[in-house]
């Protein structure tokens, strides 16, 4: 546990310690498990002593190394800001996050819920119990930070199959649970009905996927695998009906990521901008700017917050592109007129819109 702890923490800061221990410990007090002597088994001291050989080695090298500037922006900008302020345009509604697991656990979602209930009812089987709280700190936590992101629930993933599985394997045994499993599997064909309709008519409102509305297509696996597997399972082929479920959006994650993502990202202003960006022109970016930026462009690209400092790299710069946003562009044109607009665009699945800026 401590060493899982030790690359958590590596991998994903204090985050990937404090919820686990969160969870921990609530299923500790609210089980009457939390004593002296449970204390005791789990080797508190030597738990924190082997955490602290694994993952201070690298902190304390990397603070070292970049003068405390990495280490004080990790811990208070992408922990902590991240958490209490909207950063790079990601926010939304509180609990945003739970339609992130819903869409997530697609095709299996509609159990969920129930199997939640289930496990709630059996909260005697410590296991269900512990996978409970697992859910619920994890899904609160995160729907109420700031920033909403869909990989931040991508944690729960996993304890959300196990009570899935748990709930199905008991339904096949009861009359009434597999009538509450069939009607999970009609509400799923809905569903499955209503996602490829809604991205056919939906792409036409994002300018930069207009005339891509046969994406929708290679959504058309998932009502069927639905449909195919409400017919097993009438017939009571129960494990045929899900594995028929599972394939059909196996299926579907297979076309998304070999032909729909590809095609989507090509439409993304960053992609396009720095597979044709002119090596001999510097990269900079005023106040705001998309992320996918330095994903594309693989290096820094220094960011400048006020008009002053911004005036003195353009001092010195003799050719280059200022990546702002739409809501800058009055003020860096008439604050410098020797910039031209290059670029303007809608930035992909974001409200906001990106500015490029030339300087020759």
């Amino acid at each position: 546990m401590y060493i899982a702890f030790a690359l958590g923490f590596l991998t994903k800061g204090p985050v990937a310690v404090a919820l686990p221990a969160l969870v921990l410990l609530a299923f500790l007090l609210l089980t009457r498990q939390f004593t002296w002597k449970k204390l005791g088994k789990l080797r508190l001291f030597q738990g924190i002593l082997l955490f602290l050989v694994i993952a201070s080695p690298w902190y304390i090298l990397v603070s070292i190394k970049t003068d405390m500037a990495w280490t004080e922006g990790f811990f208070l900008k992408h922990n902590l800001t991240r958490y209490t302020d909207t950063m790079e345009g990601h926010g939304g509604i509180y609990f945003l996050t739970v339609i992130y697991l819903l869409l997530g656990m697609l095709p299996f979602s509609p159990l969920l819920i129930q199997s939640m209930i289930y496990a709630f009812k059996n909260r005697s089987n410590h296991i269900y119990y512990f996978l409970l709280l697992y859910i619920g700190v994890f899904t609160l936590f995160f729907s109420l930070s700031d920033t909403q992101l869909p990989n931040y629930i991508m944690p729960v993933f996993p304890a959300s199959a196990v009570l899935i599985a748990a709930f199905i394997a008991h339904a096949g045994k009861r009359e009434y649970h597999r009538y509450k499993v069939g009607m999970a599997l009609w509400m799923g064909l809905v569903i499955s009905l209503l996602l490829p309709i809604g991205l056919y008519f939906g792409v036409q409102y994002d300018v930069n996927l207009q005339g891509m509305s046969y994406l929708a297509y290679y959504l058309i696996p998932l009502p069927l695998g639905f449909i195919f597997a409400i017919t097993r399972f009438y017939r009571a082929r129960f494990r045929n009906a899900f594995i028929w479920l599972g394939s059909s959006f196996l299926l579907v994650n297979i076309l998304l990521h070999a032909f729909m993502l590809p095609v989507v990202s090509q439409k993304s202003i960053a992609e396009e901008f720095v597979s044709s960006l002119n090596e001999h022109y510097e990269l900079i970016s005023y106040k705001r700017m998309n992320p996918s930026f330095v994903f594309y462009y693989r290096k820094e690209i220094p960011m400048y917050h006020n008009l002053q400092d911004l005036e003195k790299k353009l001092n010195t710069m003799e050719k280059g592109y200022i990546i702002s946003r739409k809501n800058y562009r009055k003020a860096l044109l008439s604050s410098f007129p020797e910039l031209t607009v290059y670029k303007e665009r809608k930035d992909l699945f974001e409200g906001h819109t990106t500015l490029i800026l030339k300087k020759d």
